[in-house]
């Protein structure tokens, strides 16, 4: 009798130690049904709901305004573990770390890699064709994220060193705010309501950070090589332009005969730029039909753009000084000015050369 109770003290003893164990859940990362991380799937196996349900409901709270679906779906990427061993993977389901069940966790891992994406997930049961509608749109919105973020990852590389900059400035200017800035704006600015600015989201926040660094970071990012670009086009054509019979005179600092040039290979090792001067015969009326059959280049008075403009200034911006104001402003009659932009150089070698064809 006493054996007998003995046994029957162990016995419960034991279950009570598995209902403990089995009550104690712990929230990791489900690295054997993850699409993106495995936040969705460990928290559905946390709480016992279906993995598909959950991650619909994500992707719905990632189009709600004012939700920050995809700032805590990333917090929680980076806080929450991922379950690596098997012990852990049965304390994320709420299941007792036994001897048993660590063996039907690694043989059901062995059969999910064997039999690839199957029936069951998680719960052993088959899954009913709903779900498996589910599992589609889920898989497909997963390959279309991913595919998002490669190309966000793509496009944002040259910008890094700007980031970084930019997260400095904004360190400061935070430290700038937390001291006096609010206040000093309220001061400066008395009239403005400056209750729809604090009451911006953090979804809204994340979305004007990326806003800011495809308008900002990613040129910036590209400056160095669209520089590049104009300089190897401006000295290209400025040899062409010193070779044509239709041009008098080229003012670009790189040509040996300039009388800048030394200076120019001193203070300019990587090139002068892409906005000159050039003189072609025939005076104003020259100019004027010059500027009048270009197809390619625009005539517009602004410069540095990525399109390749030109204009004569003796007809258009110094057309109302007389001609002694206009040699004093170091315009002449012939005067071209060019800015070079990123087209292709022989295509605008071409358009030049056509151009000057109409010059009687």
């Amino acid at each position: 009798d006493t054996d007998s109770q003995r046994r029957t003290e162990q016995a419960s003893s034991a279950n009570q130690n598995n209902t403990q164990t089995s009550a104690q859940r712990r929230w990791f990362r489900d690295p054997d049904n993850k699409l993106l991380g495995g936040v969705a799937a460990g928290l559905a196996a946390y709480f016992g709901w279906d993995i598909t349900l959950v991650r619909i409901l994500m992707i719905i709270l990632v189009f709600v305004p004012y939700c920050p679906m995809i700032i805590l779906y990333i917090i929680g990427w980076l806080v929450i573990p991922e379950a690596r061993t098997a012990a852990e993977k049965l304390s994320m389901r709420g299941e007792a770390v036994t001897i048993e069940n660590i063996g039907k966790t690694v043989t059901d891992g062995f059969e999910r890699v064997a039999d690839g994406v199957n029936n069951y997930v998680n719960s052993g049961k088959p899954r009913t064709f709903l779900q498996k509608i589910g599992d589609v749109f889920v898989s497909i919105a997963a390959v279309l994220f991913k595919i998002f973020l490669v190309a966000l990852v793509i496009l944002c590389c040259p910008v890094l060193f700007v980031l970084a900059v930019v997260l400095v400035a904004l360190v400061f200017a935070a430290i700038a705010v937390a001291v006096s800035g609010g206040a000093l704006l309220y001061e400066l600015l008395p009239a403005i309501d400056w209750m729809p600015v604090a009451s911006v989201s953090p979804m809204m926040t994340l979305l004007g950070t990326i806003a800011g660094v495809a308008l900002i970071g990613i040129p910036l990012g590209a400056l160095s090589l669209r520089m590049k670009k104009h300089v190897e086009n401006a000295r290209a054509l400025a040899n062409f332009l010193n070779e044509c019979e239709d041009v008098e005179w080229v003012s670009y600092a790189e040509l040996p005969d300039n009388p800048n040039y030394k200076l120019a290979k001193k203070y300019f090792p990587n090139g002068f730029g892409g906005l000159y001067t050039f003189g072609v015969k025939g005076g104003v009326d020259g100019g004027k039909t010059v500027i009048n059959n270009i197809k390619l280049f625009i005539h517009v008075t602004n410069f540095a753009d990525s399109r390749s403009l030109l204009t004569h200034p003796a007809s258009t911006t110094h057309a109302q000084m007389s001609k002694e104001e206009q040699l004093a402003g170091g315009v002449k009659e012939e005067t071209i000015r060019m800015s070079v932009g990123l087209e292709d150089v022989n295509d605008l070698i071409a358009d030049l050369k056509q151009a000057f064809v109409k010059i009687k």
